[in-house]
């Protein structure tokens, strides 16, 4: 029972714990500055002044700048940027870019900003509901479609300013006009196969 015992005091957690791996610990890891960045290819310092051509790592998302400090390491005959680890002006943009496809996958995502700028050449939305929610709201296209089963418009008021042609065409068309009801044209034309009515309790033509 007593050697039992020795032998648990004996041992020592500490000692056995896995070791802290550090940058400077990692094989052909170090600690550098890039110099200059131009379409991918990033050339990095050393705080001695030497200067090497580097690739950025597809594990490192942010694109690099020139000033980055970056963490590097030598494989396969090349230097790769594992990751930007600090940028001297802090308010400077943070860029993801990539050759390929980008996807995101996730139960929700929540994008939060002063002011957000989508510019595409050409933009899908798929989905089961579509909600937006704007103090104020404003399209503007060359050619604008809308192809539905059901559309309603509801506003408290509708103002339509067309400088060409204003065409409708329906199976029924059907006005209702709580109070007052003005036309106003050049040259009006109605045209019926059948029947015209007007229903009123006074008519004034002329």
């Amino acid at each position: 029972m007593n050697e039992d015992m020795s032998a648990t005091e004996a041992w020592d957690p500490a000692a056995h714990a896995a070791p802290v791996v550090t940058a400077e610990a990692l094989p052909q890891s170090r600690v550098l500055t890039v110099e200059t960045c131009d379409g991918g290819c990033l050339e990095v310092c050393s705080g001695k002044g030497e200067t090497m051509a580097a690739r950025q790592a597809v594990s490192c998302l942010v694109t690099p700048v020139a000033g980055d400090r970056v963490l590097t390491t030598f494989a396969d005959g090349h230097h790769y940027v594992l990751a930007v680890l600090d940028r001297p002006q802090a308010d400077a943009p943070v860029s993801i870019e990539t050759l390929g496809d980008l996807v995101l996958s996730a139960r929700r995502i929540s994008i939060k900003a002063g002011v957000f700028d989508l510019v595409a050449e050409a933009a899908t939305l798929v989905g089961h509901v579509f909600n937006s929610l704007f103090r104020t709201s404003k399209r503007v296209a060359g050619t604008d479609e809308t192809i539905a089963q059901s559309t309603t418009v509801s506003a408290h008021e509708r103002v339509s300013i067309i400088a060409g042609s204003d065409v409708h065409k329906a199976g029924v068309f059907s006005q209702t006009i709580e109070s007052a009801m003005a036309q106003s044209a050049h040259t009006a034309v109605v045209t019926a196969k059948t029947d015209i009515r007007l229903n009123a309790e006074r008519i004034n033509v002329g």
